[in-house]
C-alpha cells in the first residue's frame, strides 16, 4: 500500500473497491475525504441561507449514507463539466471540490 501516496486506510479502501467493483466511486469519495469540508459554512443565526443550504443537501442526498452523498455532489458538479457557477449556487466551496478534482 505504500504505493499509493495516501492515508493507509483510504488505500485499502481503493484496493477493495475493485473486489466490489466501486473503483471509481472510491476514488471519488477518497478524494472529496482527502480535503477540507466542501460545503461553505453558514451560521445557523442566517436562517435563510442555513435552510436553503439544508435544502440543497437534501437534494443531493443519498439516504442513510454521507459518503455516497459526497460522490453524489461529485458527479453532479462533474456533469456540469465543472461549473464555478454549480458550486457558488450550491453552497460548495471551489478550493475543496478543486482540491478534490485534482487528487483524483
Amino acid at each position: 500500500m505504500n504505493r499509493f501516496p495516501l492515508e493507509p486506510s483510504y488505500a485499502k479502501l481503493i484496493l477493495a473497491s475493485n473486489f466490489y467493483k466501486c473503483q471509481d466511486d472510491m476514488v471519488t469519495l477518497v478524494s472529496i475525504l482527502s480535503t477540507e469540508n466542501i460545503w461553505i459554512p453558514v451560521a445557523a443565526r442566517d436562517e435563510t441561507r442555513f435552510n436553503k443550504l439544508e435544502d440543497i443537501r437534501k437534494g443531493f442526498s443519498v439516504e442513510n449514507s454521507d459518503h455516497l452523498t459526497l460522490v453524489n455532489v461529485y458527479q453532479s458538479w462533474k456533469d456540469t463539466r465543472y461549473s464555478e457557477s454549480f458550486l457558488r449556487k450550491n453552497f460548495l466551496l471551489f478550493r475543496a471540490m478543486k482540491q478534490a478534482r485534482k487528487i483524483r
